[in-house]
């Protein structure tokens, strides 16, 4: 056995461990634009038009980036 090939073995089985954490942000997008989504804009059917894009916009800033800042905070 060579170094390289050596080498080659140890970055393999490195990557291996890593791949969940790689994948994570890819699930992510998809589940929220398979569940979460629909179910937000089922939210807005009952409110007329004024009032949806009015309120859309508050609720929507206040639940991405209050859990962004939940999120910078807890790390």
């Amino acid at each position: 056995m060579t170094v390289d090939q050596s080498l080659s073995d140890r970055e393999t089985r490195h990557l291996s461990r890593w791949w969940p954490f790689a994948m994570a942000p890819g699930l992510r997008r998809g589940v929220e634009s398979a569940s979460v989504r629909p179910g937000c804009e089922v939210l807005w059917t009952v409110v007329n038009r004024a009032e949806k894009y009015t309120s859309r916009n508050i609720v929507e800033t206040l639940v991405y980036r209050g859990g962004d800042a939940a999120t910078t905070v807890c790390q």
